[in-house]
């Protein structure tokens, strides 16, 4: 994964994977915690909004690139269905660390999309007006459990986001 240093590779990678993909990942790696950060990883799309989807988010302890590979397939079957499912899906996360993949389950939640931007998506300041939605992408842990489920192994903690508020829903 290449890593941009300036402002203007940001905005040069985000107009390329536009370009190309119709969207674009950005990904920030976390403070760790040693250095006094909470070491959570975040990743979040640009661009979906351009085809009347959320964009996308998605923040825990797992890589970025896994990260950036989980929002690209969840961005890519929105895209192909033509709308945004916040349904419990089994076909976005592989479980690929067994001799034959298993389907997990994933489900993408509304969040406030003010809070999201103001807290991590900056590239969404100049992209998003009022109407910009937002989906926080939640993962399972290895028992395929989902945040907020009994049993949830809390080593895959992903902390939720400020649920999209009433005003805020179109």
């Amino acid at each position: 994964m290449k890593v941009a240093n300036t402002n203007k590779q940001v905005k040069r990678h985000i107009k390329r994977s536009i370009a190309a993909n119709k969207f674009a990942i950005l990904s920030v790696n976390g403070v760790p915690q040693m250095a006094g950060g909470t070491g959570l990883n975040y990743s979040y799309t640009v661009g979906l909004s351009r085809l009347g989807l959320p964009e996308l988010f998605i923040c825990g302890l797992i890589p970025n690139d896994v990260m950036g590979g989980l929002l690209k397939r969840q961005a890519n079957l929105w895209i192909a269905e033509g709308v945004a499912d916040y349904a419990v899906r089994t076909d976005v996360v592989l479980r690929g660390d067994v001799k034959q993949d298993i389907l997990m389950r994933s489900q993408c939640i509304e969040i406030s999309a003010r809070a999201a931007v103001h807290q991590y998506c900056s590239e969404l300041k100049q992209r998003g007006g009022p109407g910009l939605k937002m989906a926080q992408f939640l993962y399972p842990d290895p028992n395929n459990l989902l945040p907020g489920e009994e049993g949830y192994d809390q080593r895959y903690h992903q902390p939720r986001q400020t649920p999209v508020l009433p005003h805020e829903k179109a």
